[in-house]
């Protein structure tokens, strides 16, 4: 047996050495997303791990598709998985009150353990609020290129 991938209909059979880390380190979190059923818990560290943008965007839909056969926790750094989360809700794919955003605070200079903020997202995908430190350096970063900051 020899397992072989290919990016597209027409695109040749290869290895999965040698098409990239980001599908071969997304092959086995498809998979297991696939295979996660009732009262299961799948823990997923970094999904965007070697993807595009878009290949992020499209693994945090495919996840919250997932959880419904399931509990799927994500640890990510992506803004882009957290968006394709958000999609995922406002496609009806997931609905709102099955997931569940929280954000580690570590910023707080008087406390010890991070403080932990829920963030609770509407049936269009908007999230009730956006903590200081939460997914902002892009905008932080696009403001201070326009001269804004």
């Amino acid at each position: 047996m020899r397992l072989e991938l290919r990016t597209s209909r027409t695109d040749n059979w290869r290895r999965p050495s040698n098409i990239g880390y980001g599908l071969t380190y997304a092959f086995p979190v498809v998979v297991a997303g696939l295979c996660t059923g009732p009262r299961q818990v799948l823990i997923v560290d970094s999904p965007e791990a070697h993807l595009h943008p878009r290949g992020q965007s499209r693994i945090g839909c495919f996840l919250a598709q997932a959880a419904a056969g399931g509990q799927i926790l994500i640890e990510t750094h992506s803004d882009h998985v957290l968006n394709g989360i958000r999609l995922a809700v406002r496609g009806g794919l997931i609905a709102p009150a099955d997931v569940a955003i929280y954000f580690f605070d570590s910023k707080a200079p008087d406390q010890t353990h991070s403080k932990v903020i829920r963030l609770l997202v509407d049936k269009d995908g908007n999230l009730d609020h956006w903590p200081e430190g939460f997914f902002d350096q892009s905008e932080k970063d696009l403001a201070s290129l326009a001269g804004w900051a």
